[in-house]
């Protein structure tokens, strides 16, 4: 189903994989469950070309978790999570986003 979505952006994590935002991830899961980040998908390529931190997911072997703060101009104090899952060595898709308080402490660091 993804290969019939419009792609919204591609970008390339610290260590250059590829990561895509689909349309019908974004309007379809991210924004109806997350109504805070509308307008901000700018944002969200931000925390994966320069995260804070990365985390392996706490359930999933193939995502990991980018963090940052101080992207979203009325949430400064949460952090912006982006939870990608890896469909190679090479990238993989964005699956979701959203405003946290805090780092989750059942997640492995991943860097730094």
């Amino acid at each position: 189903m993804q290969g019939e979505c419009a792609t919204i952006w591609l970008v390339k994590d610290r260590w250059g994989r590829d990561f895509v935002l689909y349309d019908d991830t974004w309007y379809n899961h991210i924004l109806p469950r997350h109504r805070l980040l509308l307008g901000h998908e700018g944002a969200v390529a931000k925390v994966l070309t320069n995260p804070f931190r990365v985390m392996h997911d706490a359930t999933d072997s193939l995502r990991e978790c980018f963090y940052r703060r101080r992207v979203h101009p009325d949430f400064p104090e949460l952090f912006l999570k982006v939870c990608v899952e890896l469909t190679s060595n090479r990238g993989g898709l964005v699956v979701t986003a959203f405003l946290a308080p805090t780092i989750r402490s059942d997640e492995v660091q991943r860097w730094p």
